[in-house]
C-alpha cells in the first residue's frame, strides 16, 4: 500500500487479557445482589447473550439478550451463593462471533444479617404512593428494598455489628460516606474499599485528631464537610453556684477557682487531598451566658452544645448547624461566617432569634425543594403528653420575623409505639415529595406523604440476649434512588487500520451511551505503553439514557511504534471506567 512518507498506519490489535473487560471479574467476592454484568464491546456484534448459572448446577438460571449495550443488570442474584457466567456475541445473521471465558463469582453473606439475628418487619406498603428506591441504615450498614429484602451491605467495616457507623449514605455518583466511631470520616466504593480519609490531625482541636462525629457530606465540587469538635478548659463564672457545676463532666477545682472542660463543636471542609479549605468554630458563637445556663435533667449545669447535624445549601452558600442540647438551629453565611439567623429555644444571650418552643432536642434539619426546613423533632419526651414529630419550618422573610411551623406529623400514630424518640432520628425529602423518617429509639422507618398518609412503615429488629426481638436502634436512615446510579457503555466503528492525516492529526469517533440516572460527562484518556497520557479530553454532559457520538481529533507529540489504549471514565464517579481497545501504532 503506497502512502506519503508522512502517513503512519495504525493497526488495531487486542492484547491478550482474558478478564480485563468483564465484571464480575474472575473470583470476585460481591457484597450486593443487584449486579451490573459488564463485558467487552465487539464491533461486529448485533446481539449479546449473557448466561448465569449456580455452581454445581449446569442449568442456566438467567439468560439476557441485549442489542444496544454491553452491560446488563440482574436483581435476582442470591446472597451466599457461588455463580458462573459468560457472554457470547452474535452478528446480524445470528452466527456466534465471540465467546467469553467462563467466569465465577461469589456473593457474600455476613453472619450478623442472618435471619435468626436480624430482621425487618413491614407493617405498611402502598407501592403506588411510595417513592421507588432503597433505604439505607447506618448502624446495621445495609440497604434494603420496600419489602425489607437486603440488597447491599458494607463489608469489612462491621464485624458483626460491633463497629458503629453513623450517617452512612450514598453520594450522587454511587460512592458511600460515613462516620466510623471513634472519630473517623471515610468515603468508600460500593465494595467497601476506602477511597478517601479525613486527615488524622488536630489543626483546630489542638489534639491528634479533630474528633469527627455525626455528619459527613461530600459536596458537588468534590470537597468534604464534616462535623468535628474541640475541648477547652474554661473558668466557671463567679456567679455560678458550685453545687450546680461540681457534678458536671470535666469539672476541675484548683484552689478556690473552678474550671470545666467545654466541648465546642466545629465544622471543617477538606479538599480531595485532605487539605483544610474552610472551617467554622462554635466557640466564636456560643455565649457564656447560654453555656452556663444550660442544665441537664438533674439540674446540673452542662455547658456542652452538642452539635449533631448540619445541612449545606450549596446554591446559596448557606450552612445550617443543629445544636441538640440547646434546641437550636444556626443559619450561617459560609463565606463570611456571619450568623444570619437562629431558631429554637430562647436563652439569656438573646439567642435563638425566633422559633422559641417550636422544637426540642432536634436531629437532621434539611432544606426541602420548597425552601422549608424539615426537622426531626425529638421534643421533650419525658413529658407524658408529648411525642416526637416531623415538622416543616418556614423561615422568617424579614430580619425580625418569626419562624413558623407550616406542617407537622406526630409520630404517635399507632398502638405499637407512643411516638417518643428520646434520641437519634432523621428526615429526608424524597423525589416524589414524600418524607422518609427514621423514628429514633423506636426502630421504625416510615414514609409519609404531604397529605399525612403513611405509605411505608417498617421496624428494624434484632434478636438480643437470647430473649426476644427488640428494636435495632440506628442513628439515621437515608435514601438511595438506585444501587448503581452510574452506568455507561462505549462503542465504536473504527476500521481495522487508521491513518494520520496530512496535518499529522488523528480523527476517530466513539459512541457513549449513558445508562445511569444522572447527567454525566466523561473523561477520555489515550495512553501509550509507557503510561504517558497523550490526549485527555472531557465530553459535555450527556443526558441520562442517551447516546452521543464523540469525535476525537488530535495531534500526538509523537507516533512511535507501540501499544496505546483508550479509557473512558465517568466524571460523576471516577471509579467507573471502560477500557475499550489497545491500539498498536506501526510506521
Amino acid at each position: 500500500m503506497k502512502k506519503s512518507l508522512m502517513l503512519l498506519a495504525i493497526s488495531i490489535l487486542f492484547k491478550a487479557d482474558a478478564f480485563a473487560q468483564y465484571f464480575p471479574t474472575e473470583g470476585a467476592m460481591i457484597n450486593y445482589n443487584s449486579i451490573v454484568f459488564e463485558y467487552q464491546y465487539i464491533k461486529e456484534a448485533k446481539e449479546y447473550v449473557v448466561q448465569i448459572y449456580e455452581e454445581g448446577n449446569n442449568e442456566t438460571i438467567f439468560t439476557q439478550t441485549s442489542e444496544t449495550t454491553n452491560c446488563y443488570i440482574n436483581d435476582g442474584i442470591i446472597f451466599g451463593k457461588r455463580y458462573h457466567w459468560n457472554v457470547t456475541a452474535k452478528d446480524s445473521t445470528g452466527n456466534i462471533i465471540f465467546e467469553s471465558p467462563d467466569m465465577n463469582f461469589e456473593t457474600l453473606y455476613p453472619e450478623y444479617l442472618n435471619e435468626d439475628n436480624f430482621g425487618i418487619e413491614v407493617f405498611t406498603l402502598n407501592s403506588e404512593e411510595k417513592a421507588p428506591g432503597l433505604a439505607i441504615i447506618d448502624h446495621a450498614s445495609v440497604a434494603f428494598d420496600a419489602h425489607g429484602k437486603f440488597v447491599w451491605f458494607l463489608p469489612a467495616i462491621t464485624e458483626g455489628n460491633k463497629a458503629r457507623l453513623r450517617d452512612l449514605k450514598m453520594t450522587p455518583g454511587g460512592t458511600f460516606t460515613y462516620i466510623k466511631e471513634p472519630f473517623i470520616a471515610n468515603e468508600c466504593d460500593i465494595n467497601g474499599n476506602i477511597i478517601w480519609n479525613a486527615p488524622l490531625e488536630g489543626k483546630i482541636s489542638g489534639d491528634s485528631t479533630e474528633h469527627f462525629h455525626h455528619d459527613l457530606y461530600k459536596t458537588s465540587k468534590g470537597t468534604y464537610m464534616v462535623l468535628s469538635q474541640k475541648r477547652k478548659k474554661k473558668q466557671v463564672p463567679d456567679y455560678i453556684d458550685p453545687k450546680y457545676i461540681k457534678a458536671a463532666p470535666g469539672f476541675i477545682e484548683e484552689g478556690n477557682k473552678f474550671f470545666i472542660t467545654i466541648t465546642y463543636g466545629t465544622l471543617i471542609e477538606y479538599d480531595k487531598s485532605g487539605k483544610m479549605v474552610w472551617h467554622w468554630d462554635s466557640e466564636n458563637y456560643f455565649d457564656d451566658k447560654d453555656l452556663f445556663f444550660h442544665k441537664d435533667t438533674n439540674g446540673i449545669i452542662n455547658p456542652s452544645s452538642h452539635l449533631n447535624a448540619f445541612y449545606y445549601d450549596e446554591a446559596k452558600e448557606i450552612v445550617y448547624v443543629s445544636s441538640r442540647d440547646f434546641s437550636r438551629i444556626i443559619k450561617i453565611d459560609k463565606a463570611s461566617k456571619k450568623i444570619l439567623n437562629s431558631y429554637g429555644k430562647k436563652m439569656p444571650s438573646g439567642e435563638s432569634k425566633s422559633g422559641d418552643g417550636l422544637f426540642r432536642f432536634q436531629h437532621n434539619p434539611i432544606l426541602t425543594k420548597n425552601n422549608l426546613l424539615a426537622i426531626f423533632n425529638n421534643d421533650s419526651t419525658d413529658a407524658e403528653n408529648i411525642s416526637s414529630s416531623i415538622i416543616l419550618l418556614e423561615e422568617p422573610k424579614k430580619a425580625n420575623g418569626e419562624a413558623k411551623i407550616k406542617w407537622s406529623f406526630s409520630l404517635n400514630f399507632d398502638e405499637s409505639t407512643d411516638g417518643k424518640c428520646s434520641r437519634t432520628g432523621s428526615v429526608t425529602e424524597l423525589p416524589n415529595g414524600n418524607l422518609l423518617a427514621y423514628m429514633g429509639t423506636t426502630g421504625r422507618v416510615i414514609e409519609v406523604t404531604p397529605q399525612k398518609e403513611i405509605v411505608w412503615d417498617i421496624e428494624v429488629r434484632q434478636y438480643k440476649n437470647e430473649s426476644d426481638w427488640t428494636p435495632f436502634v440506628q442513628y439515621r436512615a437515608n435514601y438511595i434512588p438506585v444501587l448503581h446510579p452510574v452506568i455507561f457503555s462505549v462503542s465504536h466503528q473504527l476500521p481495522d487500520t487508521l491513518y494520520f492525516k496530512k496535518d499529522n492529526s488523528l480523527d476517530l469517533t466513539l459512541a457513549i451511551l449513558n445508562e445511569g440516572i444522572l447527567k454525566d460527562a466523561y473523561q477520555i484518556s489515550i495512553t501509550n505503553d509507557a503510561g504517558k497520557i497523550i490526549y485527555t479530553p472531557q465530553t459535555k454532559l450527556i443526558p441520562q439514557y442517551q447516546k452521543e457520538l464523540i469525535n476525537l481529533k488530535f495531534k500526538p507529540e509523537s507516533a512511535l511504534p507501540g501499544y496505546y489504549f483508550i479509557e473512558v471514565s465517568s466524571i460523576a464517579n471516577g471509579l467507573k471506567s471502560k477500557r475499550i481497545e489497545d491500539i498498536y501504532i506501526s510506521k
